[in-house]
């Protein structure tokens, strides 16, 4: 049985430290201090960059029955995005926040499983079936509900208003079909 590949791409604008106690085990790091002080300073580039030096993100599959049932399973982290920081306080530590942050999730299931998602056109031309994969996936869970953000060992998740979302790259699901996709984060971002 062959293998397959696509990706995911995850976003969440709106995300918080879920709890106080994963804020509080950040707030002794070396890099806390100057991530704060940069976005202080109104130095996005270093807060930036230091942010995404201390950020990851990953796809739990675990939390989607479909792929967890289906053998669908989560590969590496291509990339991740994070954008216009700025701070907030809980009343007793300052809070690192971004507008908006997200990942790009590479995705492997069986051959069989994912072409389910795929239609062709009257010249034969093979594209991903929204409708399709809607269908399979099922109402149950949302593709977001596997994204895992965290700055350090702080996870972030939607607190209120905001909008956290999941969808799949159409045109990796067809550049993945009984394949291996390599694509460095250039491509990614051109591509897909």
């Amino acid at each position: 049985m062959g293998t397959s590949q696509f990706i995911i791409e995850g976003y969440c604008q709106g995300a918080y430290p879920v709890d106080d106690d994963n804020l509080n085990e950040i707030l002794g790091e070396s890099w806390y201090q100057e991530l704060i002080n940069a976005v202080r300073a109104g130095d996005t580039h270093s807060a930036l960059r230091i942010a995404k030096e201390n950020f990851k993100a990953e796809y739990n599959t675990e939390s989607i029955y479909q792929f967890e049932s289906n053998g669908i399973r989560y590969v590496k982290t291509l990339s991740t995005n994070l954008n216009l920081p700025f701070i907030e306080s809980n009343g007793s530590a300052d809070m690192p926040l971004f507008k908006w942050i997200g990942a790009h999730f590479l995705m492997e299931g069986p051959t069989d499983i994912v072409s389910q998602w795929i239609e062709s056109d009257e010249d034969g031309l093979k594209y991903f079936c929204q409708e399709l994969f809607d269908d399979w996936f099922g109402n149950d869970d949302r593709l977001q509900d596997g994204c895992y953000y965290a700055l350090g060992s702080c996870w972030y998740d939607l607190d209120g208003f905001g909008e956290n979302g999941g969808s799949i790259s159409a045109s990796s699901v067809i550049a993945g079909l009984d394949q291996e996709l390599e694509i460095s984060e250039d491509q990614l971002m051109s591509a897909f």
